[in-house]
Formats: C-alpha cells, structure tokens, sequence
C-alpha cells in the first residue's frame, strides 16, 4: 500500500526519488508534492503536475487502444472469411482482446516509467549536485 506523499523540498529527498525510479521500486507514495526552495510556487506546481501524471500512470489508456483494436481486428476478420461461425470464434476473439490489452497496459508502465526516469534525471541536473549510486554499492540488499 502506498505511503502518504512525498515532499520534495530538499536535495535529499530528490535523491530519494531518483533511487526509487532507478532501482524500480515502483510506486511507494499516493503522490508526490514539490517545494524545491529555488523555485518559484508556479515551478513548482508545474513539475509536481508532470511527475505526477508520470509517476501514477498506470497503462490503462494504452490497453484500451490496443484492445479496441484487436477487437476491430479480430471483427474485420471474421466478417471476411468464408469459413462457417463456431463456438470458437469468441473464445479467440476474447484472447486477442486479453492479449493486445496486457500488452497495452505493459507498454504503457514501460513508457510511463523511462519518461519519469527521463524527468527526475533532468530535474536533478538541474537543480542540484545529487549524488548518484556507484556501481560498487549495490542498489538494493537481496539476500
């Protein structure tokens, strides 16, 4: 269950942020709020609103265009073929739907997920020397 949000208003709490994107943690906080104390309220609102939309995608706009398009597909198909209507054809058209809509939902996370990497990693050049993981030092602890 996600935490409450995360407040960005220090260097710290970016590096926070920057590991838990890196290393896939996914989402660990309902949202996350920007107070960055070199910019201004409006800056601030503006970065909050696209790491947001980022950070809590989940895919589902991606799933349903690929779905509705195997549906049309899968109907388009079917109304050309010369072969009779079994019980089978809604099976499969039920598969096609279930494949293309997880495919969506997976494309849409991966998406989602390198665009935020994207942004944390710009934000952090841009406002602040964060320190960033050596290979040496493992990212996260599996035993």
């Amino acid at each position: 269950m996600a935490r409450e949000a995360l407040r960005i208003d220090s260097a710290e709490k970016l590096t926070l942020l920057q590991r838990d994107v890196h290393t896939g943690l996914g989402r660990r906080y309902r949202s996350v709020t920007f107070a960055l104390p070199d910019l201004s309220e409006r800056e601030n609102s503006t970065i909050q609103k696209r790491i947001n939309r980022l950070y809590l995608a989940c895919g589902c706009g991606e799933a349903t265009i690929l779905g509705f398009a195997a549906l049309i597909a899968y109907g388009v198909w079917f109304l050309t073929r010369t072969q009779p209507f079994t019980w089978w054809d809604p099976v499969w058209a039920f598969a096609a739907f279930f494949a293309a809509t997880t495919v969506g939902k997976l494309a849409g996370l991966w998406r989602a997920h390198l665009r935020l990497k994207a942004e944390v990693s710009d934000l952090v050049d841009r406002h602040g020397e964060i320190e960033k993981p050596t290979e040496e030092e493992p990212l996260c602890a599996v035993n």
